[in-house]
C-alpha cells in the first residue's frame, strides 16, 4: 500500500512538472497588465496596473514574458476606466475584444480607431468620455463601421454608441432600425431627429442626455426599451407620431397607445397632471430630480414595480383609492419624499417600496393591509412615527433596517408578530412602543418586542391620536427614565398609578421624573395608557 501511494504521488509530481499550472498566469510589462487566456494559443489580455497612464497609449500586437512571446487579443472589463489623463489610443491589429466599460470615463480621450480585427465592443465601452468626438472604424473591419464618428454595425443598421462629445442637432442616419441600448446615454445632444427606419429604441438609449430638449418618436416605432428617455432634465416633451400603432403622448407624455400606461415622464417638468385614462403607471416612469409634484387619477389601479423609483424631487404623493397593487421599490429613493397617503385597497406593501426615502417622517398604514414586505422602510432614516394596524399578520425581514430616527411605534395588533425587522439597537431604549390595553404580558414574550424598554398600553380605536370621546389621547415617550407626554392640553390634569393602584404622580407636567422601574397607568383627560419603565 505505502509503495501504491508512493508511486501515485511520483506520477502526480511528474505530470505537475509537464504541465505548469498557466491558467491564473498574470504578469506586468511596461506599464500595462497581463491575463492569460489561452496557453496553447498563447494569448493574453490587456489590463491597466492603475489610473496614472498618461497622454498616450499604445497597446501592443505582442509582448515578451519569462522567454516566452504572447499575443495580446483583447481588452479587459474596464481595463482604463476612469484613466482622465488618456488622450489617445493606439489599438493594434491583434485587438479581437474590448470589454465592458473599458474606456469608461477617460475624460480627456477625444477619439478613437477601431482596428479590423476587432469582433466585439462590450457595453458601455466608450460611455462619460466626456469630449470624445468621433469613433472611428476601420474600413476593413468585417463587424462595425462608422458614420460621421457614430458607432454603427457593418451594415449600418445599428446604432451603437453616439460619442458625448458631440455637442450638436443630430439627424440619425435613416439606415438605421435598431437604436440599441446605451447608445446616447450621458450625450450632450440639443436634439436628435429619428428617422421613419427606426423600428427599435434600446433600454436606456438616451438615459441622461443632459442637454436634449425635445424628441420625436416617428410611426415606425414598434418597441421602446425601459428607461429609454429616463432622467433627461432637459427634456421638455416627448412627441409621438399620431400613426404610431404603439405609442401615443398626451401634453408631452408618453403612454401606450391605448393611452393605459403610463411609460415616460419628461425630466424637465416640476408637476404633471397624468391623464385619467390612464390605469397603469409602469416601471421607471419618474427617474428625474425635477418633479415636485403629481396628481394621480381614480382611474389607476396599478402601480408597478419602480414606478417612481428615484423620483428624488417628489415630495408628497396621494395615492387614490383606485389604486390595488403598489410593486417593489415603487417609491425607491424618492429622497425629498416627506408624506404619503396610502389608500385603504391596498392589501400588501412589497418589499423596498420605500427604502431609502430620508426624508419620509411618519406613515399611517391603512387597516386593509395584512402583509409588509423585506426592507420596505429600509434607510428611511428621518421616519419618527409608523402606525401598524391591526390587520397586518407579516412584516418582512428588515422592514425597518436604518430607520435611525424611530421614536414613537404604534402595534395596534393584540396578538404580537414575530418578526425581524432590524430595529437598530438604540431603538430598543430611545423608543416608546405602544400596544393595545391588556397585550403588554404577551409581548414581553415574542421579539423584537420583548427588547423594547419604553412600553405603553393604550386604548387603540381606529383614529389616531383621540380617545374614544373624541378628545386628544395622551402619548408617551420615555428617554432615560423620564416619562414625556405629549398629545394633550398644556393644562390638562394628569396622574399616574402602580399596578397597586397607589398614586405616584398628580399635577399638569409633561416631563415627570423619579418614577422606578415597573409598570404604571397614566390618565389625562378621558385617555388611558399604560406604560412601563
Amino acid at each position: 500500500m505505502q509503495h501504491f501511494i508512493a508511486t501515485l504521488c511520483c506520477a502526480l509530481a511528474m505530470i505537475a512538472t509537464a504541465f505548469p499550472a498557466y491558467a491564473n498566469l498574470d504578469f506586468d510589462a511596461d506599464g500595462l497588465h497581463y491575463t492569460l487566456l489561452s496557453e496553447e494559443e498563447g494569448t493574453v489580455t490587456v489590463d491597466r496596473i492603475d489610473n496614472s497612464i498618461e497622454a498616450d497609449l499604445v497597446i501592443p500586437q505582442k509582448v515578451t514574458y519569462d522567454g516566452r512571446t504572447y499575443y495580446v487579443t483583447a481588452i479587459s472589463d474596464r481595463a482604463f476606466y476612469n484613466c482622465r489623463h488618456l488622450t489617445s489610443v493606439n489599438i493594434s491589429e491583434s485587438i479581437t475584444s474590448i470589454g465592458e466599460e473599458a474606456f469608461r470615463m477617460c475624460d480627456n480621450l477625444t477619439s478613437i480607431t477601431i482596428p479590423n480585427s476587432v469582433e466585439y465592443i462590450g457595453d458601455y465601452a466608450f460611455v462619460e468620455c466626456s469630449i470624445m468626438e468621433n469613433i472611428c472604424v476601420d474600413t476593413d473591419n468585417p463587424t462595425y463601421s462608422s458614420v460621421d464618428g457614430l458607432l454603427m454595425s457593418k451594415d449600418q443598421t445599428k446604432l451603437i454608441t453616439c460619442p458625448e462629445g458631440k455637442n450638436c442637432d443630430l439627424t440619425i442616419p435613416n439606415t438605421v432600425t435598431s437604436i440599441e441600448k446605451y447608445s446616447f446615454f450621458n450625450c450632450n445632444l440639443k436634439s436628435v431627429i429619428i428617422p421613419a427606419s427606426v423600428t427599435t429604441i434600446g433600454e436606456d438609449a438616451f438615459y441622461y442626455s443632459f442637454n436634449l430638449t425635445k424628441v420625436t418618436i416617428p410611426a415606425s416605432v414598434i418597441s421602446i426599451g425601459i428607461r429609454a428617455f429616463a432622467d433627461c432634465p432637459m427634456l421638455q416633451n416627448i412627441s409621438v407620431d399620431p400613426e404610431n400603432q404603439f405609442y401615443s403622448s398626451v401634453d408631452g407624455l408618453l403612454l401606450s397607445k391605448d393611452q393605459t400606461k403610463f411609460i415616460q415622464c419628461p425630466g424637465a417638468r416640476s408637476h404633471i397632471t397624468i391623464p385619467d385614462c390612464v390605469t397603469s403607471i409602469e416601471g421607471y416612469s419618474f427617474i428625474t430630480y425635477k418633479l415636485k409634484s403629481v396628481n394621480i387619477p381614480s382611474s389607476v389601479t396599478t402601480i408597478c414595480d419602480r414606478g417612481f423609483w428615484q423620483c428624488s424631487g417628489i415630495t408628497t404623493v396621494d395615492i387614490p383609492n383606485s389604486v390595488t397593487s403598489i410593486g417593489e421599490r415603487a417609491f425607491e429613493y424618492c429622497r425629498a419624499l416627506t408624506s404619503v397617503s396610502l389608500p385603504n385597497s391596498i392589501t400588501s406593501i412589497e418589499s423596498i417600496t420605500f427604502g431609502g426615502c430620508w426624508s419620509l417622517e411618519s406613515i399611517d398604514i391603512p387597516q386593509s393591509v395584512t402583509s409588509i414586505g423585506e426592507f420596505v422602510f429600509s434607510n428611511c432614516s428621518n421616519l419618527a412615527s409608523i402606525t401598524l394596524p391591526n390587520s397586518v399578520t407579516s412584516i418582512g425581514t428588515g422592514a425597518f433596517g436604518n430607520c435611525t430616527s424611530l421614536s414613537t411605534i404604534e402595534n395596534q395588533s393584540k396578538t404580537p408578530v414575530e418578526c425581524t425587522p432590524h430595529f437598530r439597537e438604540e431603538i430598543y431604549s430611545t423608543a416608546t412602543l405602544y400596544i393595545p390595553t391588556g397585550t403588554l404580558a404577551s409581548y414581553r414574550k415574542v421579539a423584537p418586542w420583548m427588547n423594547f424598554l419604553n412600553i405603553a398600553e393604550k386604548e387603540f380605536n381606529g383614529i389616531n391620536g383621540t380617545s374614544a370621546e373624541g378628545k386628544p389621547s395622551p402619548m408617551i415617550t420615555v428617554i432615560g427614565g423620564t416619562v414625556i407626554i405629549s398629545g394633550i392640553a398644556g393644562d390638562e390634569s394628569i396622574s399616574i398609578c402602580d399596578m397597586q393602584g397607589r398614586a405616584v404622580y398628580n399635577g399638569t407636567e409633561k416631563d415627570i421624573t423619579g418614577l422606578a422601574p415597573g409598570i404604571y397607568v397614566l390618565k389625562a383627560g378621558s385617555g388611558t395608557i399604560k406604560f412601563a419603565i
